[in-house]
């Protein structure tokens, strides 16, 4: 069975339920690999939900604050942060 891997992928992640975000991560996994350009725009709301992105997070990508300064960004709300993710075999 063939399955196509996104070459590139932009996540907003706006989840508020800490018990969907293994799902969340499991299928941008899936639908990725490992030369997959992920960016990763974090919004920083819901505490809970955070935490458990956070601690599940390194089970399947490695991850990078992007600077601001490498895209142009003024200013920032310090609750906002975007990320480069990198695929993780599992």
């Amino acid at each position: 069975m063939f399955v196509y891997k996104l070459t590139f992928m932009f996540v907003c992640l706006q989840v508020y339920v800490p018990e969907a975000m293994q799902s969340l991560l499991e299928c941008i996994h899936t639908t990725s690999g490992p030369s997959s350009l992920i960016l990763l725009a974090y919004y920083k709301r819901f505490a809970q939900a955070g935490e458990t992105f956070w601690k599940l997070l390194p089970d399947y990508f490695d991850f990078e604050k992007i600077p601001e300064a490498s895209f142009g960004a003024k200013a920032q709300p310090d609750n906002l942060g975007l990320f480069r993710l990198t695929w993780k075999a599992r």
